[in-house]
């Protein structure tokens, strides 16, 4: 539509909506319209990539945008291996359901069904925006039936009824409850996968009405750029792709709106309306998906792994990943190598962010500040973003956003090699209803620095100009503009197109495609750069050996590694730093010293220089390899208390503090003062120390905090003594405001221990724990809690490694480096409703750096319903009830060596304890109140002077312990020995975590000694098992076969009486069960009543009713008397109602009543089994509403399928529609024949 103008307002601003100019794109596309990023192919590693959004359709030179959709993370994958053939054009559906199909052209006459849940497909948001909408609808459904069965009730008359009062206030009872009970588990789709003769063709029943006659029918998307959305109503947009010979259908959707989003900033492509466009609107995307649906978008090994394979597949000339995480390490574990070799190897540009975790120096995440040969992009917010963005009432300078993360990383790598603009106006899926959307983050900065690498690398190829990921490399750092923020904050500098092309172009050295050259310290586990940050390395000179080497590319003549010579020019960019003038490199590399001198530099503060290496042949290169060296220079403390000068703030001032915190220092408090604010400001504290091996998520304090004049604000944060803190206080970007000061306090605190946990063993009563008051005097008020229990269960069998045949499981190269799998089953029991979090041992909380290239796990009830899903991050799931459930983990390695070592791993499964049932421990201060349980520790506390030491006695008192906990299970909690300042929780998904000034406990369950039992013989029950299998199989035999073998079977077998009334009874109802014919059914009644005259009834009630040791022969022999009593009642109510069913059987709901009253004297015929002939009988009445009332009383604790279908039957004879397709639908999700895929 066309908009209309009025009055003289000046037109909106084009630029900011999606910054182009900062970077030069926009001028770049200006001066050279035809390198816009034609020719060059984008892989957006993300949650997906809507083909649908607006600015996906085409590229800026009439092609498809979107060439590929691929799903690695597994989410959309379809079994699709049961096959069946259709008749009369009906085909069986794996969901039972009856499917007319189209007018196919399928030669074979095969179709490969399978079933996907919609909500495991559907992204969070869509799924919860849909719940809501379906619950409105069926609200509005349901309102009306009950409006209309209350008018019946409340104008009840006999005449017009043919039920009870009564019975309707029932239904109207059941139908209300029913409707506060809703769930919704979401659309489930049939599919159906067929050849057509030339390709592999899948169709959905999207409207989930069996009807796929007009079906659209989709092949791999790469084929034929097709796609569809499930409906209207959610606007979701899927493709799919076809493996191993149709037994695989991998439906791909968006996980989130994200990934549209980053595609749309790095090559959306608007016709109409340029400012809207990406960066490189020429280039063409393949869309990538990682973030996994069922996880709320959380990438996994899997998936990401899967995304190397595919970009490598799909010819990707770059890669943008906006995701990320934080590390232990850099550069190591399963992916980062596996994409540094893409790199290396294949020479594709791989660009990535470097996370949202700032403003504290070495927060950069994995893969893109960790990982050798990515490119790690910052983010900055210019100006003309603040106005049109974010609508700020002030035009600041450019300035790097608050939260962008710092270098360096760990193993001395800068961390953040450019910046690029951090937020853009871009596209989002269609399920979002929207057009587009404002973001922001590093995930923003990625695709707008990866468009403008795709607009050089479009100009390049345009010109038969050769390059690599390192020449690239190389040319946007040697010419990215400054912005007076130091290197470790934005890198080399912003982005810099036009530029950057220029140096490629003037500079270009055949030479270099051949190899690229790596910088290491050998004696630093090889690390790429210089770290020093701990006192012991910043009090005096470090000199270390610096190794400098070409990496050849796969394929180069060895005779141009003969003939490698360069000679290099080193220069430091620091006084402080120290290397030699010259150096001659040739294959094999060589090594020069480096001295760092940190002895005249200030102390409270951080210091970045490199070392350069120069081409002295072409010095205009600009550097041809650089090592960072970084030096962080503490205060050291001689008090415990730091107090900071007050300071003044202004938006994105960030105030650093480095410490070197005292050796037995524990914790800190920190005090922030505010002073003469005029407007209430939003400030950010972070603490940070880096001890080795750990993360962020470890030794990170990250809190945002508002101030205003005179307000005070206290926080407590843990500590590593020994290590250097670095104290962030920092005025968030978009704060405005800078008047007046803030002050902060730093008061440092101890207590120490020989141990980092306390070990409580189960089978020792009291346990001793010695504290140390190593800084100062402390005040000691000890409080201990057991939080959580965990058990450690093993496999129910070794796993076996399994070699996967599709592509997308193969890794590039020529090495056939096919990926296997293996999947671990684990049971385990709940004794009630609750909580677990699976957790897997040691890996579990590492994704980049875990050396497996999965963790995914899936936990299912004895139904094999899923009742929650995992990977690396551990997730609480909740157990609905008592029972046995089901833990299947999934590894996978292209090395099946690696796989067998896991293949018995013990798991460990967690049980958050309710507050109400936190354990509390005995705390004594000797060890003579400890052993009578006499007076605890003084509740006042007591003193605990510098350099003391006090011994404490810790009690779990044994009746707190959970009775069914098995020996070696163990109860894991925390020991504090300070006043605890406000509520906190150390207990999360990870566990319980140490708590600030105090120590985790583990208690140890000892084992109890087994009641002693009489075991049964082995003989005995090799005999059993024979009469079942026996029973079994003669059950299943035809008619005419029947008779005959099962009379031989009995002769054979030299029964009592009685043993042979309960065999003929346990065979007619098999046969029953087979046939379900009037003369079977029959079989039953007559085989229940020969067993129920032969038991004295009165005689066995008797017995029950007198008192019995457990010991007393008799008790065994009556209680099967009376479950086989029990049993043939039973047995004999429901083939009675099913005769009635047939309309053969009279008078027969009086003798079924008559059944339910005789059972109800021994068991609680209100519970399962024996509820369902209780249900059936009232709905042979025709009360329908009390057979209903008593058959969902017992429905949520079932794990018998009977009692759901019953519950449809019943519905459907109440005429409650709205509900027999809802309960039906939820009914597949309740039971399941198979396991889902992992």
């Amino acid at each position: 539509y066309q908009r209309r103008v009025r009055g003289s307002m000046s037109s909106f601003p084009s630029v900011g909506i999606l910054p182009k100019e900062e970077t030069e794109a926009s001028a770049f596309i200006k001066s050279h319209p035809e390198y816009d990023g034609r020719g060059v192919i984008i892989g957006i590693f993300d949650t997906g990539v809507d083909p649908a959004a607006p600015g996906l359709q085409t590229t800026s030179d009439g092609k498809p945008k979107v060439i590929d959709l691929v799903d690695g993370s597994g989410g959309g994958d379809v079994d699709t291996s049961t096959v069946r053939t259709a008749v009369n054009g009906i085909l069986l559906g794996k969901s039972g359901k009856q499917l007319k199909i189209g007018d196919w052209v399928n030669p074979s006459g095969k179709f490969h069904v399978g079933t996907k849940f919609g909500y495991d497909l559907f992204p969070g948001e869509l799924v919860e925006r849909l719940k809501r909408e379906r619950k409105e609808a069926f609200d509005n459904t349901h309102r009306s039936v009950v409006n209309d069965l209350q008018f019946r009730v409340t104008n009840y008359s006999s005449d017009k009824e043919t039920v009870s009062k009564e019975e309707l206030n029932t239904r109207l009872s059941e139908l209300i409850d029913i409707g506060k009970k809703y769930s919704d588990n979401g659309p489930v789709f049939d599919v159906v996968v067929f050849n057509d003769g030339k390709t592999w063709r899948c169709a959905i029943d999207k409207k989930q009405d069996g009807d796929l006659t007009k079906a659209k029918l989709l092949t791999n998307y790469r084929d034929e750029l097709q796609y569809d959305q499930f409906s209207d109503q959610d606007c979701l947009t899927y493709a799919v792709n076809i493996y191993n010979e149709g037994n695989l259908l991998s439906i791909v959707t968006d996980a989130g709106s994200h990934g549209t989003h980053v595609a749309g900033i790095a090559a959306a492509y608007y016709e109409n309306q340029p400012e809207l466009n990406g960066i490189a609107p020429g280039a063409q995307i393949v869309g990538i998906k990682i973030g996994d649906s069922r996880l709320g978008s959380m990438e996994t090994g899997t998936a990401l792994v899967r995304g190397l394979i595919s970009a490598y597949q799909t010819k990707c000339d770059i890669i943008n990943m906006s995701y990320g995480e934080p590390t232990g390490k850099p550069n190591v574990g399963r992916f980062p190598p596996l994409a540094t070799e893409l790199v290396k190897n294949h020479k594709i540009v791989f660009v990535s962010s470097a996370g949202n975790s700032g403003p504290a120096l070495s927060t950069v995440g994995a893969p893109g500040g960790t990982t050798k040969g990515l490119i790690s992009v910052g983010a900055i917010v210019t100006p003309d973003m603040m106005a049109v963005e974010y609508s700020l009432l002030e035009r600041l300078p450019e300035i790097q956003f608050t939260w962008s993360s710092r270098g360096p990383a760990q193993n001395g790598a800068l961390g953040v090699n450019i910046s690029a603009p951090g937020g853009a106006i871009a596209p989002v899926p269609n399920w979002t209803l929207q057009k587009n959307m404002l973001m922001n983050g590093t995930s923003m900065s990625s695709p707008n620095a990866c468009g403008g690498l795709s607009l050089i690398l479009s100009a390049l190829k345009a010109n038969k100009i050769a390059y690599t990921p390192f020449t690239l490399r190389r040319a946007i750092e040697n010419t990215a503009r400054s912005t007076g923020a130091d290197a470790l904050t934005v890198g080399n500098g912003v982005l810099q197109v036009a530029k950057a092309f220029t140096c490629m172009s003037k500079t270009f050295d055949a030479s270099e495609l051949d190899y690229f050259l790596d910088v290491i310290i050998p004696d630093r586990d090889n690390a790429v750069g210089l770290y020093l940050r701990e006192i012991s390395e910043t009090s005096g000179i470090t000199e270390t050996d610096v190794k400098v080497f070409p990496e050849f590319f796969n394929g180069v003549d060895n005779k141009k590694k003969i003939a490698f010579e360069l000679r290099i020019t080193l220069k430091s960019t620091v006084k402080w730093v120290e290397a030699p003038q010259n150096l001659v490199l040739m294959n094999g590399g060589r090594t020069f010293k480096v001295r760092v001198d940190p002895r005249d530099l200030a102390p409270n503060s951080h210091y970045y220089g490199e070392v350069h290496g120069y081409d002295s042949e072409y010095p205009d290169k600009g550097p041809i390899f650089r090592l960072p060296v970084t030096l962080i220079k503490p205060v050291q403390m001689t008090g415990h208390i730091l107090k900071l000068p007050p300071t003044k703030f202004t938006p994105g001032y960030i105030k650093r503090t480095f410490v070197s915190v005292p050796y037995g220092s524990t914790w800190a408090e920190i005090t922030l003062r505010a002073s003469s604010l005029e407007t209430n400001r939003l400030f950010n504290f972070v603490a940070l120390q880096t001890p080795p091996y750990t993360t962020l998520k470890t030794h990170q304090e990250d809190k945002y905090v508002w101030l205003k004049s005179n307000d005070e604000w206290k926080h407590q944060i843990r500590l590593c003594p020994g290590y250097v803190v670095e104290l962030i206080l920092g005025q968030y970007w978009s704060s405005l405001g800078d008047s007046g000061e803030v002050e902060m306090i730093v008061e440092f605190h101890g207590l120490s221990s020989s141990a980092k946990e306390i070990v409580i063993d189960g089978t020792e009563t009291i346990t001793r724990f010695d504290l140390q008051a190593s800084l100062r005097d402390e005040e000691i008020k000890p409080e201990g809690k057991l939080l959580m229990i965990r058990q450690t269960i093993r496999p129910e069998k070794p796993g076996v490694p399994r070699l996967l045949s599709t592509e997308r499981d193969l890794l590039p190269g020529v090495e056939n480096r096919q990926i296997s799998e293996m999947i671990l089953s684990y049971k385990f029991d709940q004794t009630e409703a609750g909580n677990v979090i699976p957790r897997v041992p040691i890996i579990s909380g590492m994704l980049y750096d875990n050396p497996h290239e999965a963790q995914f796990w899936m936990l299912f009830d004895s139904k094999k319903k899923l009742l929650g899903k995992g990977d690396a991050w551990p997730k609480q799931v909740s157990i609905p009830a008592k029972g046995t459930y089901t833990l299947r983990v999934l590894f996978r390695h292209d090395n099946v060596s690696v796989l067998e070592q896991l293949k018995e791993l013990p798991i460990f499964i967690d049980n958050p304890l309710a507050k109400t049932k936190h354990i509390a421990m005995n705390i004594y201060s000797s060890i003579q109140n400890a052993l009578v349980s006499g007076p605890k520790f003084p509740a006042n506390g007591k003193k605990l002077r510098q350099n003391a030491s006090l011994p404490l006695f810790l009690a779990v008192p044994e009746s707190s312990i959970p009775k069914d906990l098995p020996g070696g299970s163990q109860l894991i909690g925390t020991l504090t020995w300070r006043p605890l300042k406000g509520e906190e929780n150390h207990l999360d998904n990870f566990g319980v975590s140490e708590p600030v000034g105090g120590y985790i406990v583990k208690y140890y369950v000892a084992s109890k000694t087994a009641p002693k039992s009489t075991p049964s013989k082995p003989e005995e029950d090799y005999e059993a098992f024979l009469l079942e299998s026996n029973i079994q199989y003669l059950s299943n035999l035809i008619e005419s076969e029947k008779h005959e073998l099962y009379q031989e079977f009995i002769s054979k077998h030299k029964f009592e009486k009685s043993q042979l009334l309960v065999v003929n009874l346990n065979y007619a109802v098999k046969v029953a069960q087979k046939t379900k014919s009037e003369k079977s059914l029959k079989e039953v009644i007559k085989a229940s009543d020969d067993l129920i005259q032969a038991i004295d009834a009165t005689s066995l009630a008797n017995f029950f009713g007198t008192k019995h040791t457990a010991n007393d022969p008799e008790s065994k022999i009556n209680e099967d008397r009376k479950e086989h009593l029990i049993n043939a009642l039973f047995q004999k109510g429901k083939a009675l109602c099913e005769l009635y069913n047939h309309k053969s059987a009279e008078n027969s709901i009086d003798e079924i009543s008559s059944i339910i009253k005789e059972i109800g004297k021994w068991v609680n015929t209100e519970e399962a089994p024996y509820v369902l002939l209780r249900a059936e009988c009232e709905r042979l009445k025709g009360n329908l509403g009390l057979a209903l009332k008593y058959l969902r009383k017992q429905i949520p604790n079932s794990q018998d399928k009977k009692f759901y279908e019953l519950e449809i039957e019943l519905l459907k004879a109440l005429g409650w529609h709205h509900l027999v397709a809802h309960t039906t639908n939820n009914l597949l999700a309740e039971f399941s024949d198979d396991y889902p895929l992992i």
